[in-house]
This record gives structure tokens, sequence and C-alpha cells, in this order.
């Protein structure tokens, strides 16, 4: 199947053989009040405008607790940078069908490239405030 930004993927040629598909891999991801916001899933290489390969994936947490962590951490002294990143957390089930993901890091941080077609605003709900 084919990537969602595939043409940017690969324009970076990036590397993507530590990335496979999943099953029901539960996961933590930071999104905006509503659901439904057109800002929500999108990859940081449009959010944020890095133009590096692992900013075209979106990035997702092993547990509420890691993801609420991390931005605690990114946000530090800035800010205003939730308004690029989000302000609640949601949680989903990713399934082989809706892409490709690494293993997660120390911080239980993972990177995940979705594949064309899918829509993951139909398989999260919004669990928690974050930030605001």
């Amino acid at each position: 199947m084919s990537l969602k930004h595939e043409i940017d993927i690969k324009r970076l040629s990036c590397d993507l053989n530590k990335y496979v598909e999943r099953h029901n891999r539960t996961a933590y991801c930071w999104v905006f009040e509503e659901i439904s916001n057109k800002a929500n899933f999108v990859p940081r290489a449009i959010a944020v405008g890095r133009d590096e390969c692992g900013s075209w994936a979106l990035s997702f947490y092993e547990t509420e607790e890691q993801a609420k962590q991390r931005m605690k951490d990114l946000l530090g002294n800035k800010s205003q940078l939730y308004k690029k990143l989000g302000t609640h957390i949601a949680n989903g089930q990713l399934e082989k069908k809706d892409g490709i993901s690494d293993d997660s890091n120390l911080l239980g941080h993972f990177n995940h490239f979705e594949y064309d077609g899918v829509d993951l605003k139909e398989k999260f709900i919004i669990i928690g405030y974050s930030y605001k």
C-alpha cells in the first residue's frame, strides 16, 4: 500500500526498513479539543514546517502518562507551542491496515506512517485535557 505523503518521503530517501505493520497497537497522541479538527493527525512536517524523514510520520506514545510528560517537557518555556501541537490527549488502536510504525524509544514515543486513505480521526477518542 502507498503511504500518505509518499512523494515527500521518497524525495528525502527515507529509510523505512525499521517500520512494520503492527496488529492492535494502543496509541496516545496530542490533539486539539475537537477530534474532527483539521489540525489533528497532521505530520510535524506540515504542522511545524520540518522537512525531515521522521517529521512526515505521526507521533504517538505507548501510555497517556508518557504523552503528557513529553508535552510538559517540550512546552517548558515555549508556552505558545501548544497551538501547533495540541491541547488534549487522544487514545486509539492502530491496526495493520493503518500503516507502519517503528519501535518505541525510552520515552515511549514511536513514529507511525499512515497508509493513504486512512482516517485516524475515526479511530481515536479524546480521553483527557493536557495543556492550554
